[in-house]
């Protein structure tokens, strides 16, 4: 057997092998998910647990086991656990352009799944944001400072910034696809005149039929700010803040809040960090209630063909399948989360909707998204008519079942974050009993709070079949 068909054989088991990654990391998702929606978080903090032991896509399952492990009341598990994705994502951040180069090489010839997942820019943001609640939990402000500062400073950063590294992603992806198409028609001695499409009428076609596939019911928010991380922060400040230093965060990160989820909790924390920058004391009689309400987007895969007579090149592949992600929006637990105080009743408010914050950077870099799909594509197809070169037909079957199965759309995503996080805020009552009730609930939720300090209240509650899970945090006691 000549080497070339050794080659393409070896070509073909790999790509299997490859192609039960990604099918193995989406069931494990969808076990994960199921456990977390039903409210078992100490199940779900196991599974996730057990996902780390097996060594893939690290960052990802430090962030599950995370959000079951808060949901628990497990605050140094979530510390240590936050402390692993964020360290795991600074070496991501940091490796050279050799490692990338690799990746990326990867990636147009296999699918996203060869490389471990890369943590987003509001997952960065919210790793920070729930190590501050957490240290919060184990009473150490210290901390607690030094994790919303950095998040304070991530939310800072430039939508322009950002759209920058889209743009030269996108400049080095074309360059990628052109020194992979050209180095897939290779032949031992000699050389193949394979097909060059054209990449840039590829990625215009792509993005043409892809327009009415992703359309979104929310409306994306104007900057890469997640408002309950402006709102977590804001309440540090206020309840920890030792100069005016701080509660001028907390007073800017309150005003950015009110551009974008206006409420009255948020004007009676305007009114309070005012009279701390007067010299006022923080209160000890007052009850801050965040809940985490249903469940965030998830990616779900569409296809797309494209047709490659269009675009250049001489190939017997005459139509091509590209794989994408969308997103799907998940559904509240509950329409409405009410805190009953004796006969008194409050509304909690929208603070922010994780729809919005996940698709406004979701679109932001979707076109480097499809210049990769495109780039896999097309460079498969020109494999695939170098193997029908080199072997013939069975030379060209084989390589196109090995570019199907490895077409697959990355869906990887941090699937336990909420759909929406609200916020109420109460006097605590003489006897320190809050009762918190969902619409629709059979009854309502007996909470105990501290009496002799503000507190916390963290209610998260991922499905309405799920019992909500609550935490209660004192602030500065």
């Amino acid at each position: 057997m000549k080497k070339n068909h050794i080659l393409i054989i070896s070509i073909f088991l790999s790509c299997l092998l490859l192609a039960g990654c990604g099918a193995g990391s989406r069931g494990r998702a969808v076990v994960f998910n199921s456990l977390y929606s039903s409210g078992q978080y100490k199940a779900a903090l196991e599974n996730a647990v057990a996902d780390l032991d097996e060594g893939d896509d690290a960052v990802l399952w430090d962030l599950q086991a995370a959000s079951a492990a808060m949901a628990a009341g497990n605050y140094t598990a979530v510390c240590d656990y936050l402390d692993q994705a964020e360290g795991l994502s600074k070496d991501i951040d940091l490796q050279g352009a050799e490692a990338n180069a690799f990746q990326t090489t990867g990636e147009i010839i296999f699918n996203s799944y060869l490389v471990d997942y890369k943590p987003t820019l509001y997952d960065k943001i919210l790793i920070n944001t729930y190590k501050g609640i957490a240290f919060m939990g184990l009473g150490d402000p210290a901390n607690a400072r030094v994790e919303f500062n950095r998040a304070y400073d991530r939310q800072r950063r430039s939508v322009e910034k950002y759209r920058a590294e889209i743009k030269g992603l996108l400049k080095e992806e074309k360059k990628d696809y052109s020194q992979e198409v050209r180095s897939s028609g290779s032949e031992e001695g000699g050389s193949i005149s394979g097909p060059v499409f054209n990449y840039d009428k590829a990625v215009e076609a792509a993005r043409q039929k892809v327009q009415g596939q992703r359309m979104h019911n929310w409306k994306p928010y104007t900057s890469f700010v997640n408002p309950f991380s402006s709102y977590a922060g804001a309440l540090f400040w206020l309840a920890y803040g030792k100069d005016g230093g701080d509660f001028n965060k907390a007073l800017l990160s309150l005003k950015r809040l009110k551009d974008m989820a206006p409420s009255p909790v948020v004007d009676r924390d305007l009114n309070l960090v005012s009279k701390l920058l007067k010299g006022g004391d923080f209160p000890d009689d007052q009850v801050w209630i965040i809940v985490e309400n249903g469940l965030g987007p998830v990616l779900e895969e569409f296809r797309v063909d494209l047709p490659l007579f269009l675009l250049g090149g001489v190939s017997p592949v005459k139509i091509s399948s590209l794989a994408l992600p969308r997103l799907r929006s998940r559904g509240l637990a509950s329409p409405d989360f009410e805190v009953t105080v004796g006969e008194g009743t409050e509304t909690a408010w929208l603070l922010s909707d994780m729809d919005r914050v996940v698709g406004t950077e979701f679109d932001a870099g979707y076109d480097l998204v499809i210049a990769k799909a495109v780039s896999s594509m097309l460079v498969k197809a020109a494999s695939q008519y170098a193997a029908s070169r080199v072997a013939g037909d069975w030379g060209a079957v084989l390589m196109g079942i090995a570019g199907a199965v490895t077409t697959q759309a990355d869906l990887r995503i941090w699937s336990s974050l909420p759909k929406q996080y609200q916020a109420a805020r109460i006097e605590r009552p003489d006897d320190g009993v809050i009762n918190l009730c969902p619409s629709g609930a059979v009854q309502s939720l007996r909470v105990e709070v501290p009496q002799a300090s503000s507190s916390l209240v963290l209610v998260t509650m991922p499905t309405a079949a799920a019992r909500p899970a609550v935490n209660v945090i004192a602030l500065n006691p």
